[in-house]
């Protein structure tokens, strides 16, 4: 009982390791980042092994130790968590009670993007971090594995332990590797290689690909991977998978643009009016990752006004009637779509002034043109409506000319729309009703 109670006084810290002749030695993160870990601990004599697994058995019979007896020096819950789990030598991780050895030196595994916070579903290692200890999550959600100290191995529900580690306080984390290369168009029969900046020894790498787009060159089973561009082109996939000693499986994907642009055909309106602008989109729409400029004309330019000749759509303002062709096209480093073409016939539009506005009695209308004289015109009618905002209907008539009245004596103060609408087009002009 004298060597339990012995146990327990220094259970949770290091027990006297700063007494300990040992030896730094250095480690790296996935993702390379080094850090000052500690080995040649002195060994643990087996009657402490024995006496170390009689305690966790009396005092946490929930929970099984790994592989009895397993205390020792050798690493803590840290070197086991980030470092011996996936394969790494046995290590000490931070020294307790050393003003030169921070206790978060376990942070870096993390802070250094190897490692993203997550929630537990998705967690591999878990930080009990109110009271710096550290833990890996097994296949089966919420039970856990972590070394106690220098005592044993052992496996536990989330909250279940000493006491002193806090346990209900808990944050998760997940391997988040990255692919590094260069993503400019990838043009046919040109090869370029991809990189994972992650690794760790004793894992397993796959890489995948978009095979419609993409060649395999080498680097199966490797963190390099080189592919070549096929002829087709299109949006295509990369992805890294890499399977840890521990068994996590952490994936990335990222994307690359295979040989030259594509614009099947150009979209927009068919038909319009003078004095309005419409859009017009290549399709497939605008890709980014094909990294294009776009070029747009329109035939013939009269005096229209053409907008966004380097984006992915262009919008035309137009000012004269006639019959038009748009065209487009897109080009990257790997070539060109050749131009693309659609066609847009603009009619005669009309303008309307109202005033005054707020009225009270009655409401001026005259329509204008900028096309052409309305003495040219052919006389219009146009069907009128005045509604309410709540869609009521309290004027409906036709009235005809380039200059006519509406009475609105008889309608309530507020705010109303007037409709004005002629074959197949309309517009909508607020009014106000002020008496």
């Amino acid at each position: 009982m004298k060597k339990i109670l012995l146990l327990i006084i220094f259970y949770f810290g290091v027990l006297t390791i700063n007494c300990f002749s040992q030896s730094a030695t250095t480690i790296y993160t996935p993702k390379g980042s080094s850090l000052t870990a500690y080995n040649s601990m002195p060994p643990m004599s087996a009657e402490d092994k024995s006496d170390w697994s009689d305690y966790v058995d009396y005092y946490y019979p929930s929970a099984t130790e790994i592989d009895a007896p397993s205390a020792t020096y050798d690493y803590n819950c840290h070197g086991y968590a980030w470092h011996v789990s996936e394969g790494g030598s046995d290590v000490w991780i931070g020294l307790a009670g050393y003003d030169a050895y921070p206790e978060d030196v376990e942070d870096i595994y993390w802070t250094d993007g190897s490692y993203v916070e997550t929630t537990e579903p998705y967690a591999s290692k878990v930080s009990y971090y109110e009271d710096n200890h550290s833990a890996i999550q097994t296949s089966t959600q919420g039970v856990y594995r972590s070394k106690w100290g220098s005592g044993p191995l052992m496996q536990h529900a989330r909250d279940y332990g000493p006491a002193v580690y806090l346990m209900d306080y808990r944050k998760y984390y997940k391997l988040q590797p990255e692919i590094n290369g260069t993503f400019t168009a990838l043009c046919y029969n040109s090869e370029r290689t991809f990189t994972s900046n992650m690794s760790i020894s004793g894992s397993s790498y796959t890489w995948t690909r978009d095979n419609s787009l993409l060649d395999y060159v080498s680097g199966a089973g490797t963190t390099s991977y080189r592919v070549k561009g096929k002829s087709t082109s299109g949006d295509a996939w990369i992805q890294f998978q890499i399977t840890t000693p521990s068994g996590e499986v952490a994936t990335r994907t990222k994307w690359v643009w295979a040989n030259k642009p594509v614009i099947n055909y150009l979209t927009g309106p068919s038909y319009g009016y003078t004095d309005n602008t419409y859009y017009f989109y290549p399709i497939p729409s605008y890709e980014q990752r094909a990294l294009s400029s776009y070029s747009w004309n329109l035939d013939p330019l009269n005096s229209n006004y053409v907008n966004g000749y380097v984006t992915g759509y262009a919008y035309i303002t137009f000012y004269d009637a006639d019959n038009y062709v748009v065209v487009g096209k897109a080009d990257n480093l790997c070539g060109s779509t050749g131009w693309k073409m659609t066609y847009i016939e603009i009619e005669e539009g009309y303008k309307f002034l109202i005033s005054p506005n707020p009225a009270s009695e009655r409401v001026n209308v005259k329509v204008t043109t900028y096309s052409t004289s309305s003495e040219e015109l052919e006389i219009p009618e146009f069907n009128i409506r005045i509604l309410d905002m709540n869609g009521i209907t309290y004027f409906n008539e036709k009235r005809s000319g380039f200059d006519f009245n509406l009475p609105v004596s008889k309608l309530r103060e507020g705010t109303y729309i007037v409709n004005i609408k002629y074959g197949d087009k309309s517009e909508s002009i607020p009014l106000l009703i002020k008496h």
